[in-house]
């Protein structure tokens, strides 16, 4: 057979091939078209988890253990449930009505709420699932939540009345409730886990030691009796296994991985799935202690693209307390620094040496210096030594206190009508009132503060009927200031210069010093709770350090927070700590509200009467979205002018779901790590397709056929 033979009958061959298979190609296509997709309750899914112990699964001990939660979640609802899709609030196991402010909510069962034995859900065990929480320490957690909380019988309905509406109210709503007839037992643990009653869509089933891959069990079922019809997978085996190498060693079966933050996971059959909690690192600044020209200058120095330990595969950078785009890093006026310090009275060296002459005179002149004021006002303080007032006047001496100043005093008399929210105050003299007598006066004034009381300044006041000898003495006092130094003075001079500059030429060349050459510098406390916050305090050092800042860094634990924030013992200038802010992720108002400012987490210390009755309804009304979004701005926009924090970023958290795994849900923040069952509870991996051959026919073939070829 010659060649070009060969060839006509492979193409022969080929031809026949490609029209047998474009010829069942679109016979199927024609019959699965317009065919029902159905999908099918099967298989099973392993959870992954590190963790050295068995999760308890007991329901009392939620919100202990995020991956004892994540199992009692399959097992137990409660009042109310996170939706990952919406990213909203949804109530559960009953519908409630909430009153504007918290105060008051009403809640009605919902009528298909039933246990895993059929018996449907009644009001005792809500009543008795609280009961257990509020009166025992069976949950210290829940028992502080519930202190204040008060649940009521109402026939058709439950209701719950708090003194404190705040929306932390709402976590309380998120316990799993109990069956009644079982919460004495569980809690005596005199039950077995496979013998709970349970009110979610699975049931536990078994724990065991699984011998091939070294990893602890804990096995659900479906329940097919609650399960809706949504609800496809049959079972899932939660694997524990002591060491994150362990898990890796075992990737062949894998099914979804509860990943710790540190455990990298490289397999082709896994897709990565990314989240935030309502949770991140933060920097503030001690409102009373750092002045606000300074408090910009330090926030705006620190920027994100500078910090070497951001990762953005790894991190998230939280601009503001909100979670927004929304940047509220200040805005600087004037950014050179050395103006600003000087300002503030901070002056380099060189600065010092040149106004060395200057300051020492001035300072020797105010030494004599007697003050005749033009008006009949004197403020406090007054850093003088005289002052000299005409008796015709009724003189007025006008202070304004510093903050928490709880009483004041002159001459160790307290005055009766000292406002303490006011600040300032006023305090007459005159003949009139007796309080001023001839020659000299000492008006001594003392701040009460915590109890403690404190000579602020003693001010001296001349004063006489006799107009022509005050005149005289005012004249006297004139030439003593006025005059000329003789040559003894100006030894004393030389020599107060030469000890000066002996001073001054001691100091660093790039510090910045003050009056008393005490070089400007801040103490920096920031928690060693995790490394990451150890990397960025070092970053904030360097970054203020570059300033020529000197930097006094301490390191403390969560215990030495507790103390710092409840013991008004806030004495450091810099904070950086972790932040959580739980639920719901626009509840700031512990961190920044003036009542938190004395004492516990009101870090900054800000009091601003602005701010105040933002964060008291954002914390304690509902609005409407459109609502909250204008007073998230309108928050963001005083911090940025208050300039008191610095939020830096958030880790990702991840898990990681088998592709084969369908229609699974994203979200990109979680209130807590166990609401990833809501990402995955309708997930399924197993469909059909139900073709309808009443309607396929050649008839019907040549109508689709050409349909097709017109699309």
């Amino acid at each position: 057979m010659s060649t070009y033979q060969k060839i006509k009958k492979y193409l022969l061959f080929l031809s026949i091939f490609f029209i047998l298979l474009t010829t069942i190609h679109i016979c199927v296509v024609y019959l699965f078209d317009w065919s029902k997709k159905s999908i099918e309750v099967w298989w099973n899914v392993n959870v992954w988890f590190v963790s050295e112990d068995f999760p308890t699964i007991n329901p009392l001990n939620f919100h202990q253990d995020d991956k004892n939660d994540f199992v009692i979640k399959f097992l137990y609802r409660s009042l109310l449930r996170y939706n990952s899709t919406t990213k909203q609030m949804e109530w559960d196991l009953v519908t409630c009505d909430l009153w504007e402010n918290f105060s008051k909510i009403k809640c009605f069962l919902k009528k298909d709420s039933k246990w895993s034995d059929w018996t449907v859900l009644k009001k005792e065990d809500i009543f008795k699932t609280y009961d257990l929480l509020r009166n025992t320490d069976t949950n210290i957690f829940y028992k502080k939540l519930l202190a204040n909380l008060e649940i009521t019988d109402k026939w058709d309905f439950i209701e719950f009345n708090t003194k404190n509406p705040d929306t932390f109210v709402i976590d309380a709503f998120f316990f799993p409730i109990l069956p009644a007839s079982q919460i004495d037992q569980i809690k005596d643990s005199k039950i077995k886990p496979e013998d709970y009653i349970t009110t979610w869509y699975y049931k536990y089933l078994k724990k065991e030691v699984d011998s091939t891959t070294n990893s602890k069990d804990v096995t659900v079922v479906r329940n097919d009796t609650l399960a809706p019809k949504d609800v496809y997978m049959w079972k899932y085996i939660f694997k524990f296994f002591n060491s994150s190498q362990e898990l890796i060693d075992n990737q062949d079966t894998l099914g979804i991985i509860y990943s710790p933050s540190w455990l990298d996971i490289k397999n082709p059959k896994l897709e990565e799935y990314s989240y935030l909690l309502p949770q991140y690192i933060a920097l503030f600044l001690n409102y009373d202690k750092i002045k606000e020209p300074l408090r910009k200058i330090i926030l705006s120095s620190i920027q994100y693209d500078k910090l070497k330990s951001l990762d953005t595969n790894k991190w998230k950078i939280i601009k503001n307390p909100f979670f927004w785009e929304q940047d509220i890093t200040p805005e600087l006026k004037n950014k050179d620094l050395n103006t600003t310090l000087e300002w503030l009275w901070y002056f380099k060296k060189e600065k010092l040496l040149a106004n060395v002459d200057k300051n020492v005179e001035d300072t020797y002149k105010k030494e004599k210096k007697l003050w005749i004021p033009k008006s009949n006002y004197i403020y406090a303080p007054t850093n003088e030594q005289m002052i000299f007032i005409n008796w015709q006047w009724e003189t007025i001496l006008k202070w304004k206190t510093s903050d928490w100043i709880q009483a004041v005093y002159i001459n160790d008399n307290k005055l009766a009508d000292f406002d303490a929210t006011n600040k300032e105050f006023t305090y007459k003299i005159s003949f009139d009132l007796k309080n001023l007598l001839e020659w000299e006066n000492y008006y001594k004034l003392t701040f009460e503060k915590d109890w403690n009381k404190q000579v602020v300044e003693t001010i001296k006041i001349v004063c006489f009927k006799d107009d022509k000898k005050l005149e005289e003495l005012k004249k006297k006092a004139l030439e003593i200031y006025t005059t000329k130094f003789t040559d003894q003075e100006k030894q004393e001079l030389q020599k107060k210069k030469n000890e000066e500059l002996k001073k001054i030429n001691a100091l660093e060349n790039n510090l910045y010093y003050d009056k008393n050459y005490n070089n400007l510098s801040l103490n920096f406390s920031y928690s060693i709770d995790n490394d990451y916050l150890a990397t960025i305090a070092k970053e904030t050092k360097d970054t203020l350090t570059n300033l020529w800042i000197t930097v006094n860094s301490k390191e403390i634990t969560t215990d030495d927070l507790k103390v710092i924030i409840g013991e008004w013992k806030k004495d450091y200038d810099l904070l950086l700590t972790w932040i959580n802010i739980w639920t719901l992720s626009y509840n700031i108002t512990p961190f920044f509200h003036s009542s938190q400012a004395k004492i516990w987490f009101n870090f900054s210390k800000l009091r601003s009467p602005w701010i105040d009755p933002l964060l008291e309804e954002l914390k304690s009304k509902q609005f409407s979205q459109e609502k909250l979004e204008e007073m998230k701005w309108q928050i963001n926009k005083i911090l940025k002018e208050e300039a008191i924090v610095k939020t830096f970023y958030s880790p990702y958290n991840h898990y990681y779901i088998n592709r084969w795994l369908e229609n699974t849900k994203k979200s990109e923040i979680m209130p807590y790590n166990y609401y990833l069952y809501y990402a995955i509870e309708n997930s399924y991996n197993k469909t059909k397709r139900s073709i309808n051959f009443k309607d396929k026919s050649i008839k019907w073939f040549l109508d689709w056929a050409k349909n097709q070829v017109l699309k």
